[in-house]
């Protein structure tokens, strides 16, 4: 089913209803886990939580209990600082955030929201050789006098596995993940297309139904 909150019309209404429908959740999640109805799984996408997710109450629970319930809670936001005004602080945006745990991020500008995302992604030790060569005359007088030397060192550099940076430059459709168990991955979402081009009269014209 899918449940449209028209929060763009009226947000008030909106987050209203959307706290409701989180509540109901979160009991049909606890009445599942207690008369052991939970045989088929419950997927629940939430797009947009900074209009309607507070921090605690049902949206927390259904984040880290539901689980148990057969439930599979995605959902989506545009930066931290959204949830961050919707929750009342930091650490209730970071409580939210700290109970998923999985992260896939599009392309963001939000300085911060980058931040949060490289963050989770750790540090990786990049290294790289220099080498210096150099020669010296011995005798200035005769040039078959002179010495010479050759060198290379080694350094290891800490720095993001991902830039943050680089998250304001991720083309349409490319993404980062960090999927449970550490797995970090560079990605490209498929563009979907008709087996057969739809020719522009069929684009733009419907002919009428008799």
């Amino acid at each position: 089913a899918y449940i449209s909150l028209d929060s763009l019309n009226d947000s008030t209404v909106g987050t209203s209803i959307g706290s409701l429908l989180l509540a109901d959740l979160a009991s049909c999640a606890g009445a599942r886990l207690n008369q052991g109805g939970t045989d088929s799984e419950v997927n629940l996408f939430c797009d947009e939580v900074g209009e309607y997710a507070t921090a605690g109450g049902p949206w927390l629970q259904l984040l880290n209990k539901s689980r148990s319930a057969n439930f599979k809670v995605h959902f989506a936001f545009q930066t931290v600082s959204d949830l961050v005004t919707r929750a009342g602080s930091m650490d209730g945006a970071l409580q939210m955030l700290g109970n998923a745990n999985s992260l896939i991020a599009l392309r963001s500008i939000d300085a911060g929201t980058q931040q949060f995302i490289a963050g989770n992604f750790g540090k990786t030790v990049v290294k790289s050789i220099a080498y210096s060569q150099s020669t010296n005359s011995i005798d200035g007088g005769n040039p078959t006098q002179f010495s010479g030397g050759y060198g290379e060192r080694l350094t290891e550099v800490e720095t993001d596995i991902f830039p943050p940076e680089l998250l304001g430059q991720l083309p349409d459709l490319q993404f980062i993940a960090n999927v449970s168990g550490g797995r970090l991955y560079k990605g490209r979402m498929p563009v979907l297309t008709l087996d057969k081009e739809p020719t522009l009269e069929e684009q733009f014209w419907k002919p009428t139904k008799k």
